[in-house]
């Protein structure tokens, strides 16, 4: 079977998606949001009670989390995936202990729509992103991930906003699945996995931005899985974001979907039967 996304982690997106879009609708010191953002405080609250933290990845139509993504053809969370992504944003992470103006503050920067005239710039760079204790905002990591071609030409060098865009989704898809293969911890889960996919009480050992450790090579990355025992914490990241390529590609066209096709086509190969097997358990049809 295919990773099913939690109930109350699905709920809290959600609800989360809705909040927003009250507060796009209504200026900044209407009192209708109000109600609406004291329940997704509450959710907030109950979903980080045995938990540090929560990260929350952003492709184009999708989220994922704990390992998870969710599903593109869901109105409500493509709508909310689709706005983080025009904000230029990799991904959020949720602390424990969020105080109420923090998360208002939050919810009125994230709900102003993007300005798709402008060139495109992370909200993660906003004073008032950068000044929160519990709320991270982090941009993608297309910007320092090395994709380059077999013939050492750069990949896409145009500033056409749909290839940038593919750009972007492509690297942190595979920077990603690169970071979360190599971030184990000693009980054989996942810690040090950042944003974009998962999110454990460890999420802040590698932050976000730091890729110098992150492989780029396929073979070096199907090492660290086959290395790695076989858990369903481990194993769900890794399929999440097989899964989240697997989409990309799907609709996909261009020289960075053929970077990213090789990529995969070599880490598969390079993957011993016995791990391909592991995870198509985990991923089920959807690998």
């Amino acid at each position: 079977m295919r990773p099913t996304l939690a109930r109350e982690l699905a709920e809290f997106l959600i609800e989360l998606s809705i909040v927003l879009h009250k507060f796009s609708i209504y200026p900044a010191d209407h009192a209708s949001p109000e109600p609406a953002v004291e329940g997704l405080l509450f959710r907030y609250e109950q979903l980080l009670a045995d938990r540090s933290s929560l990260s929350v990845g952003v492709a184009r139509r999708q989220l994922v989390i704990e390992g998870v993504a969710t599903d593109s053809k869901n109105p409500v969370l493509a709508d909310l995936a689709g706005r983080l992504n025009r904000h230029q944003l990799g991904a959020i992470t949720f602390a424990r202990g969020v105080r109420r103006d923090e998360l208002v503050e939050f919810l009125r920067l994230v709900a102003v729509e993007a300005d798709r005239s402008a060139r495109p710039r992370s909200i993660a760079a906003d004073p008032r992103a950068t000044s929160w204790s519990h709320i991270r905002l982090y941009p993608p990591l297309y910007d320092k991930l090395d994709l380059i071609e077999e013939s050492g030409e750069e990949a896409g060098g145009t500033d056409d906003p749909n290839a940038r865009s593919q750009r972007t989704c492509a690297a942190q898809l595979w920077v990603g699945l690169g970071r979360a293969a190599l971030a184990t911890d000693e009980a054989g889960g996942v810690a040090g996995a950042t944003p974009p996919a998962v999110a454990t009480d460890t999420a802040d050992d590698v932050p976000p931005s730091d890729t110098t450790h992150v492989p780029t090579d396929p073979e070096t990355v199907a090492r660290a899985i086959d290395g790695n025992p076989s858990g369903t914490a481990y194993d769900q990241v890794i399929v999440g974001y097989m899964l989240q390529i697997a989409e990309e590609l799907r609709d996909a066209g261009g020289r960075e979907a053929l970077q990213l096709r090789k990529r995969m086509s070599r880490l598969v190969s390079a993957l011993e039967p016995k791990t391909i097997e592991r995870l198509l358990e985990m991923g089920g049809n959807g690998l």
